[in-house]
């Protein structure tokens, strides 16, 4: 495809310049024809003019009926008279006026013809030489208009090549980028030419899918981890069952555990085909819900799972409906309060809703200010639990499909502080559960 693009283009751009100084050429040509048959006719008819007007007052002329000077063939006689007979017969016919070109025999002539009181003037004029020499003049220049136009064309093919080559070698350079490589460049030499716009935009290119590369890598590799993480749980609570089939107490514990790990597949799975859906599929999901309700759920159904662990929650929900994808919103929050449960240290978490904005405060414990950052780019779970929910960095992922505001903040005295901005979403309808 690339070579017959290139070859195309080289053939067009000579079509195209060649056709185009064929075109020119003969209009320049014809134009040419134009004046000098113009100027001719002004030429012969101011020198047969002359000639007439030196005849008739030539008394010694004027009384001859044929008088021949040089090139000049000059006739006198009336109507009907037997001299007309002489006159060559391609002229019988003609009438008072100037005519240029004719021929008679062998040779051409111009000739004029004028009536005089009673009598007719015919004036011709042999041309046969200068018709020769403008015969002659013509095929040169027709020659040399095919010899430029030739030039030209060919001149056409050499700039063509010329033109089309850097793109021939930008097209063969980024026909040999090899995806499984990262940090390709162009590398265009000449910054002043044209082509090093395409060749930046090429770059740049290069760049973002450089970055999107190792973005969906570390996003696969975490995946890879949540998926893992819950399977292992499984297997091992599995080995429990087969092993111990006749203890009840290990047999609960077992099956709490495949019942979590089982929620968090299914949860993994879920975040993972929001990811994948675009913002205008998301956005067809949405719907009316009260979020102070869902969370309320939510944190109920934690504490049930966290029964065994001491922990005090202060509850502030102000009533706020939203419309957005439920599913997805549910997914975020299960997992931020799950995190919060977890890795509180103190027992004590304040959890507070105010114009769509969720904020969970916690202590938990020490990271430095300097590894923030690194929060939603590690796998941060507790590989020991009865399974730990998604990763930061997933429920990270999903905030910024859905273009939700998420952050953490704080670490004085080891205090978490986790905020989540849904004010985007929030409506006027409090009625809906």
């Amino acid at each position: 495809m690339i070579n017959t693009y290139r070859s195309s283009l080289q053939k067009q751009f000579t079509y195209t310049l060649g056709g185009f100084a064929t075109f020119v050429a003969m209009l320049i040509g014809l134009f040419g024809v134009y004046l000098n048959e113009q100027f001719e006719v002004e030429i012969w008819r101011a020198t047969l003019e002359s000639e007439f007007l030196s005849y008739t007052e030539n008394n010694k002329y004027a009384k001859q009926p044929v008088v021949q000077h040089g090139n000049l063939l000059i006739y006198k006689f009336k109507e009907g008279v037997t001299l007309s007979q002489a006159i060559p017969k391609e002229l019988h016919h003609l009438k008072p006026g100037i005519y240029d070109e004719i021929q008679i025999g062998d040779r051409d002539y111009s000739v004029l013809i004028r009536d005089l009181d009673t009598e007719r003037i015919l004036l011709m004029y042999d041309i046969t030489h200068l018709e020769k020499s403008e015969f002659n003049l013509g095929i040169l220049v027709v020659g040399l208009i095919l010899i430029s136009i030739i030039g030209i064309i060919y001149l056409s093919h050499l700039l063509g090549r010329m033109l089309v080559a850097p793109i021939k070698n930008m097209a063969d350079k980024v026909g040999g980028l090899n995806p499984m490589e990262r940090g390709l460049r162009m590398d265009y030499v000449n910054k002043e030419n044209e082509l090093s716009t395409i060749a930046s935009a090429i770059d740049s290119y290069l760049i973002r899918l450089d970055h999107y590369v190792d973005h969906e890598r570390e996003f696969l590799d975490t995946v890879s981890h949540e998926l893992r993480t819950p399977i292992t749980i499984i297997s091992g609570a599995v080995d429990i069952l087969s092993t111990h089939p006749e203890s009840k107490e290990i047999a609960e514990r077992a099956l709490l555990r495949l019942k979590q790990a089982t929620k968090d597949i299914v949860e993994s799975i879920n975040a993972l085909f929001i990811l994948a859906k675009d913002g205008a599929q998301i956005a067809n999901s949405a719907e009316h819900f009260r979020l102070d309700v869902l969370i309320e759920k939510i944190i109920k159904d934690h504490l049930s799972v966290f029964s065994n662990k001491l922990i005090n929650i202060h509850i502030t929900l102000n009533s706020t409906c939203i419309f957005a994808p439920k599913e997805a919103t549910a997914i975020v929050l299960r997992n931020l309060i799950r995190n919060s449960i977890e890795h509180s240290k103190d027992h004590e978490i304040i959890i507070k809703l105010e114009r769509g904005v969720l904020q969970m405060e916690n202590r938990g414990e020490h990271v430095a200010p300097e590894q923030v950052a690194l929060l939603f780019n590690k796998r941060v779970r507790d590989e020991g639990g009865a399974g730990s929910g998604l990763g930061l960095y997933l429920i990270k992922r999903v905030c910024e499909n859905l273009k939700w505001g998420l952050e953490i903040t704080g670490f004085e005295k080891n205090l978490f502080i986790v905020r989540l901005d849904l004010s985007q979403h929030v409506v006027n309808d409090n009625t809906t559960e």
